[in-house]
């Protein structure tokens, strides 16, 4: 069974049928699985996750390095699920974001 993008109402196909075209390929690029570019920010996220998103641009734009680190389960989702759904919402706004480990982000920052 195809499951439809659309259905959740969060991806709009006059903003995001490039996206849709090449959803698998997104979600690779990303670290996630596709479902998390569909999904709401809240289904696992909780404010604090939201705040940070909302001002993703801003923190891009003062050109200081800036990232969120979870690390510890929290009573409401595991760490991964929160990282997928952060990054998916990042993903159907068309920022490039990947979920990785904190070894290749040091690796990334060292380089």
């Amino acid at each position: 069974m195809k499951v439809d993008p659309y259905a959740s109402g969060v991806l709009k196909p006059e903003h995001h049928e490039r996206l849709v075209a090449n959803l698998d390929h997104y979600a690779k690029d990303a670290g996630i699985q596709p479902m998390w570019i569909w999904t709401r920010l809240s289904a696992a996220c909780g404010p604090h996750e939201a705040d940070y998103i909302t001002g993703f641009r801003r923190h891009r734009a003062s050109g200081q390095v800036h990232g969120l680190c979870l690390t510890r389960k929290t009573p409401d989702a595991e760490p991964e699920s929160r990282m997928a759904a952060m990054t998916g919402c990042l993903v159907r706004n068309f920022v490039r974001a990947r979920v990785m480990t904190l070894g290749v982000v040091l690796d990334h920052l060292a380089n």
